[in-house]
C-alpha cells in the first residue's frame, strides 16, 4: 500500500503544475497545509506544520466555539481560504525554505484583501493574542515585518 501511495505521489508531481492540483483548498478545514506536508515532508518544525496548519486550526477551532460578528467570521474564512489558495500555487520544485518565506509572505496579501484594515480594535487585539506565541518562534523577524506592512498599507488606506 505504501508503494502505491509513493507512485501517486510520483506520478502527480511529475504531470501537476502546482499543489494546487494535488491538495485543494477548504475554507472548512486546514488539510491542504498536512497535505502539503506529506508531498514536501518538510518536517514538524516547519511553516507547513509548526505555522501554517497550528494556526489555521486555532483560529478555524475559535469560529466554532465562539460567536464574532459577521464581519470578523467573514475576515478570519476569507483569510483561511486565501492563504490556502496561495499555498496552492507552489511549484512542486520549491525547497521547504521557500514554501516558508512564500507562506508567510502571502499574510500581507491575503490580511489586505480579506478587510483586516476595517477590523476593529478588540478584533485585531484577538488577532494578536491568538498568534502571540508566534513571535517566539523563527518565524519572528518575518511576522513582524509582515504586520508592519499591513499596518502601513492600513494606514495609507485611512
Amino acid at each position: 500500500m505504501k508503494c502505491l501511495v509513493l507512485l501517486f505521489i510520483f506520478i502527480s508531481k511529475t504531470y501537476a503544475v502546482n499543489l494546487g492540483e494535488f491538495c485543494a483548498s477548504d475554507v472548512d478545514s486546514c488539510t491542504q497545509y498536512q497535505c502539503a506536508e506529506y508531498v514536501f515532508n518538510c518536517g514538524e518544525k516547519h511553516y507547513l506544520t509548526k505555522f501554517g496548519h497550528r494556526y489555521c486550526e486555532a483560529f478555524r477551532l475559535q469560529q466554532e466555539k465562539r460567536k464574532f460578528s459577521n464581519q470578523f467570521d467573514n475576515f478570519l474564512s476569507d483569510t483561511r481560504l486565501c492563504l490556502q489558495e496561495k499555498l496552492s500555487d507552489i511549484d512542486f520544485s520549491s525547497s521547504c525554505p521557500e514554501i516558508a518565506d512564500y507562506g508567510l509572505e502571502s499574510h500581507v496579501d491575503c490580511y489586505l484583501d480579506s478587510g483586516y484594515c476595517e477590523l476593529g480594535f478588540n478584533q485585531v487585539g484577538f488577532l494578536f493574542h491568538m498568534i502571540s506565541d508566534a513571535v517566539f518562534t523563527e518565524f519572528r523577524g518575518k511576522i513582524i515585518k509582515q504586520f508592519h506592512m499591513i499596518s502601513t498599507a492600513c494606514s495609507r488606506s485611512e
